[in-house]
């Protein structure tokens, strides 16, 4: 009977300590309401000034500016830009670049290496003569590539 007794008390003892708990949040939150319990204390200043883990770091800036009137930018709209004007040189007629003078003194033509004799010399299929590069030889004459240019000499057998 008297371990009954026990917990009937400390179930008085527990609801008593839990409607006081309960009357003094109640008060709180009527105060909080009002305003009365917000008083700035050292507390909140310290914990105002810790960085939040939780968001991405970033550093304070060094100049902030405090703008009291908003600046009011008026946007026109632009015209386009003329196309560019696009100037079409006329072409310029280069006088044609003449062959440096050549004797062709003979050919051989029908073997696999034709060669012919040009100002006294022998030459073949890729030699240069005069800067003139030969590129052919044939029975008619002799093909030269100078200066970008093609050239077809004749040759007269006499």
């Amino acid at each position: 009977m008297i371990r009954k007794n026990l917990k009937r008390s400390n179930k008085n003892f527990f609801v008593r300590y839990t409607l006081i708990a309960g009357a003094f949040l109640c008060l709180f939150a009527v105060l909080l309401s009002a305003g009365l319990a917000e008083q700035e204390s050292p507390f909140t200043e310290v914990v105002s000034s810790l960085r939040n883990p939780f968001m991405k770091w970033q550093p304070k800036p060094a100049f902030v500016k405090k703008v009291e009137k908003p600046v009011v930018v008026e946007i026109k709209p632009v015209e386009p830009a003329p196309p560019p004007v696009k100037k079409i040189a006329k072409p310029v007629k280069l006088p044609r670049l003449v062959l440096p003078k050549m004797s062709v003194t003979g050919l051989i033509f029908k073997t696999k290496q034709p060669q012919a004799i040009i100002n006294g010399q022998v030459v073949g299929v890729g030699d240069i003569v005069a800067r003139a590069k030969v590129l052919k030889i044939k029975e008619g004459g002799i093909i030269f590539k100078y200066a970008d240019e093609i050239y077809f000499v004749k040759y007269f057998n006499k």
